[in-house]
C-alpha cells in the first residue's frame, strides 16, 4: 500500500498560513502584503510576486546564484493564462473550478491568482482558512458563516456553482467578477473623393465608462441554473427587503416612537415584561388586536396593530435574539409570544398595518402557530 503523505501547517497570530512542513520535503514559508502573497520561500528557492493594483504582472525567482524573471498574463478572474520566461513560453488551461492536469513549476500563482498546494493540489483560500478541492469542485470543510449567515445555506459549495462569474478569495463570501473591455477607438479619417478631398469623421468625445462583457457559460451541469439562482439571491444582488415576521399591539400614539427604533429604556412602561426584557410580538394578528385593545388607557388613544419587519430574518437565532413563550392571558391561551431581545433590535423595523397580512414563519408548521 502506498504511504500517504503528511503535512504540518503553521499559522501566524492573525490566522494566516505562514509555514508548511511537507514530510520529507523542504519547508514552505509565506509572506503577505495585507491579504496577498508577495513572497514564497521553498527550501533554497525564493519566489517574489509583483502586482500593479489588482493586476498580477510578473514573478521573480531567486535560486542562488540564478535570478529569473517571468512575465505573466491573466484573465478577468486574475488566473494566470500565459507565462514568458526568456525564450520559454507556456500556456495554461483550467477547468471552470480551477483544476489543471499539469503542475506548473514556472510560476507560483494560478487559478484566481491563488497558490495551489503542492501536496494535495488544493487551494487554501482565505490565507489558509479553508481548503478548496478543484477536482470535487467544493470545499473540504464547512463555512463557519453558514448556513444562516453570509456564507449561504450550502456550507461546502464554491461560488454557488458559478465559478465563471464569481470567486471566493476569503473562503467565506463569493464576490462578483467584473469583466471589462475598453471602448473602440474613434474611426479613422476616410477618403471619399477621387479629387483627394478628405472627409474626416468627427472624433468621439472621450468616455470614462467601460462596457461590461456578457456572461460566459460554464460546462458545469448546474451553472445554467446558477445564474438565475444568483439573480434572485437578495444577499448577492443587493435587493434585500424587509420581511414581515410578527405583529405588535399598541396605540396610534406610539407610532412615531416605534418608527424611530426600539428603545430599551421604554420597554415595559405600558403593560410590563412578564417573560423578561425584550420587545413583545406575536405571529397572530388577532392576538395583536387584543393586545392593542389592552394598551388603550384613555379615550383619546386609538388601538393600532403594527407590523414587525426584519432584514434577512434567517440570521436571527432562537435563544440569542428571540425566545418563544405562551401567552399569560387566558383568553389567548393558544397563541404564542415572540420576544425579541436587545441583540435583535438593529435588525427590526416597525410600521402600522391597516389590515391583516401574511408573515414569514419563524418556526415549522408543527408549531402552535
Amino acid at each position: 500500500m502506498k504511504k500517504a503523505l503528511s503535512c504540518t501547517y503553521h499559522y501566524d497570530p492573525i490566522n494566516r498560513l505562514s509555514r508548511v512542513l511537507p514530510e520529507g520535503q523542504p519547508s514552505h514559508q509565506r509572506f503577505y502584503c495585507q491579504s496577498r502573497i508577495v513572497t514564497h520561500i521553498q527550501g533554497s528557492t525564493q519566489y517574489s510576486v509583483m502586482h500593479h493594483g489588482e493586476q498580477l504582472l510578473a514573478q521573480l525567482t531567486h535560486e542562488s546564484p540564478h535570478l529569473n524573471t517571468t512575465l505573466l498574463t491573466t484573465n478577468a478572474q486574475r488566473s494566470v493564462m500565459h507565462s514568458v520566461s526568456g525564450a520559454q513560453k507556456l500556456a495554461i488551461a483550467y477547468s471552470p473550478f480551477g483544476h489543471t492536469p499539469t503542475t506548473h513549476t514556472h510560476h507560483l500563482l494560478g487559478f484566481n491568482c491563488e497558490l495551489v498546494e503542492s501536496i494535495s493540489g488544493h487551494y487554501l483560500l482565505g490565507n489558509g482558512y479553508r481548503a478548496f478541492n478543484p477536482v470535487l469542485m467544493r470545499f473540504n470543510s464547512p463555512d463557519s458563516w453558514s448556513p444562516f449567515g453570509r456564507g449561504g445555506i450550502n456550507s461546502y459549495a464554491y461560488c454557488a456553482g458559478d465559478p465563471i462569474n464569481y470567486q471566493d478569495p476569503t473562503g467565506h463570501v463569493l464576490s462578483k467578477i467584473l469583466k471589462w473591455v475598453p471602448l473602440p477607438p474613434p474611426r479613422p479619417a476616410s477618403t471619399l473623393s477621387k479629387k483627394a478631398i478628405i472627409t474626416r469623421v468627427p472624433a468621439q468625445p472621450p468616455k470614462t465608462h467601460q462596457t461590461r462583457l456578457g456572461r460566459r457559460h460554464s460546462d458545469v451541469s448546474d451553472s445554467l441554473n446558477a445564474k438565475k439562482r444568483l439573480q434572485h439571491d437578495p444577499m448577492i444582488n443587493g435587493s434585500q427587503k424587509n420581511d414581515l415576521i410578527a405583529f405588535h399591539g399598541s396605540t396610534q400614539q406610539q407610532g412615531e416612537s416605534l418608527a424611530a427604533g426600539l428603545n430599551t429604556k421604554k420597554m415595559g412602561t405600558r403593560n410590563g415584561l412578564d417573560s423578561g426584557p425584550g420587545f413583545y410580538t406575536t405571529p397572530s394578528f388577532q392576538s395583536a388586536q387584543v393586545w392593542a385593545g389592552t394598551s388603550k388607557r384613555a379615550e383619546i388613544s386609538t388601538p393600532q396593530v403594527y407590523g414587525v419587519y426584519a432584514m434577512n430574518f434567517h440570521t436571527l437565532k432562537k435563544g440569542r435574539d428571540y425566545t418563544l413563550s405562551s401567552e399569560l392571558n387566558a383568553e389567548m391561551a393558544e397563541h404564542i409570544q415572540i420576544i425579541f431581545r436587545e441583540s435583535a433590535y438593529p435588525a427590526l423595523s416597525i410600521a402600522p398595518l391597516a389590515r391583516k397580512q401574511t408573515t414569514i414563519r419563524m418556526t415549522s408548521l408543527e408549531a402552535p402557530f
